[in-house]
């Protein structure tokens, strides 16, 4: 197709499933505005739908279940300016969609269980973010969220987590050693549920320099009564912060015209907003 006159900024956004992707896709919405953000979900570019998997003796955490080719080639389109004609995954039916023409915007962020098995993919993007969070969080997110929206009983998903194990060790968590950052949340007292904010504190840890200054960082959110760690290239914070903390952190460390920035951006309070703030961050720092 022809090219546009956008030249994206392309994120990675890797991690297993359950691990709070969407969660981080809409903070980054939040960050740059919905208009300038395209999402590309890779289950779009599984082989095989729900009823097909059924019948297969592997998992879709094996890169061998998914067109990470045609993945890769329409990363490199995007990358261009393109225009893509793809399909959705439709975790509600567990079908795929027909084509839809997809266009880039300012920032493209390609998320999903396989971002960085591919060298030349990992080279396309502008930013690697891998979601860690602690097995006890997943596990009880992924449940959480498959039975509320997908059909599923809480046994099929215990069930599902321990049958991909292997593949979840040895093709997910693998990739995280190619991430310039990569998010952990843990949690802070025993779960006796789904975790949510109060439950949680997040590591941002960083396996190349950041752009953002983190001795100024733990210094603001300490000043804020915040706890806040730095040992190298981690930074761990706890959330209880208000929404009015991010702002006011937003106003410190943003100019009025920042390039990533939409006007009014709706800053949240816990870990979504510490999240929000280093993100913002890094992209402005990395984008402006």
């Amino acid at each position: 197709m022809p090219d546009s006159e956008i030249r994206p900024f392309i994120i990675g956004m890797g991690g297993d499933s359950g691990c709070g992707k969407k969660t981080m896709s809409d903070n980054l919405a939040s960050i740059v505005g919905e208009e300038n953000l395209l999402v590309i979900s890779m289950d779009a570019y599984h082989k095989w739908d729900r009823e097909e998997m059924k019948t297969k003796t592997i998992t879709h955490l094996n890169p061998g279940c998914n067109h990470l080719e045609l993945a890769l080639d329409h990363v490199k389109q995007f990358k261009e300016g393109k225009t893509v004609w793809k399909v959705i995954y439709d975790h509600a039916t567990g079908k795929f969609t027909e084509p839809q023409k997809t266009e880039p915007r300012k920032f493209v962020l390609i998320m999903g269980l396989h971002p960085y098995h591919l060298r030349e993919m990992r080279d396309l993007f502008d930013f690697r973010i891998f979601l860690s969070p602690d097995e006890d969080i997943r596990k009880r997110w992924k449940i959480y969220r498959d039975v509320k929206k997908r059909g599923y009983t809480p046994d099929e998903v215990v069930k599902i987590l321990a049958d991909r194990k292997p593949d979840s060790v040895g093709y997910i968590k693998a990739q995280e050693q190619y991430a310039d950052l990569v998010i952990n949340y843990f949690a802070l007292r025993d779960l006796k549920e789904r975790a949510t904010d109060k439950d949680m504190g997040v590591s941002f840890i960083y396996h190349e320099d950041p752009k953002a200054d983190l001795k100024l960082m733990k210094k603001l959110f300490e000043d804020r009564d915040m706890y806040a760690a730095l040992q190298g290239g981690a930074l761990t914070v706890t959330g209880g912060n208000s929404k009015k903390d991010v702002q006011e952190l937003a106003d410190v460390l943003f100019d009025e015209d920042s390039c990533i920035l939409q006007k009014e951006v709706k800053w949240k309070a816990g870990v979504s907003g510490i999240c929000q703030i280093l993100l913002a961050l890094e992209l402005d720092r990395r984008v402006c």
